[in-house]
Formats: structure tokens, C-alpha cells, sequence
């Protein structure tokens, strides 16, 4: 974050942060509008688990760094089975203590109305 201010002149603001629990977890649902969130929530919740699209982890460096967190992967053309491990593995996730971050759109989207997820 000091980066992109210094060098990309990226500022931001965060309202809200009474508002997040300090004594136990949740879940934190995010509109997806670029990268730049995936680096700043672990900011705001330290200890967590992503719920990402199993094909990330074949990008190279980012996905094997990804798979060092320990996300829920899915595949999201299987969607029965896809809800069914975001149930199983997301309460295993809030039961060790750590906060499960969600994209419910799915896919980066610009800001303003939900995506179409039909």
C-alpha cells in the first residue's frame, strides 16, 4: 500500500472500521472492482481464508503464492459442488479462527449495479 502512494499516487479511505469485530469472525463480502482489493483486505482481516476460482492457482507465482494462504478453491463451472465446499470448508475456516473473504460476483466488475450472475 505504501508503494502504490508513493509511486501511483493511490489513495484511500476506509469508513467503517467500528464497525468490524475484533473478538471473533465473519464473513466479508466485496465487490470485486480491481486487484488492488485482494492486497488490502488481509490488511483488515489478518487472519483469513480467500474464496477463489481453482484456475488461479495455475498462474504462475501469484497462484502458488495463493495456495500458501490456504484459500477455499472451487470450480466454479460445478456450482452444486462449488456451494457445497464454500459451506464446508468456509465453517471449517470460522471455526479455526479465521475470517472467510468472499467475491460474490464472482469476477471483477465496475462499480455501480451488481453483475448479471446468470
Amino acid at each position: 500500500m505504501f508503494a502504490l502512494d508513493k509511486i501511483c499516487h493511490i489513495t484511500y479511505s476506509v469508513e467503517g472500521l467500528e464497525n468490524i469485530p475484533k473478538d471473533h469472525v465473519g464473513i466479508a463480502l466485496c465487490k470485486h472492482q480491481s486487484s488492488w482489493e485482494t492486497y488490502f483486505l488481509p490488511l483488515l482481516f489478518p487472519k483469513f481464508g480467500y474464496i477463489a476460482k481453482r484456475e488461479l492457482l495455475w498462474v504462475p507465482f501469484f497462484g502458488w503464492g495463493l495456495a500458501l494462504m490456504g484459500p477455499i478453491t472451487i470450480d466454479r463451472k460445478n456450482k452444486s459442488s462449488a456451494m457445497q465446499q464454500i459451506i464446508t470448508e468456509g465453517k471449517a475456516c470460522l471455526q479455526s479462527g479465521r475470517w472467510v473473504l468472499m467475491f460474490p460476483e464472482g469476477t471483477r466488475v465496475a462499480s455501480g449495479p451488481l453483475a448479471n450472475t446468470n
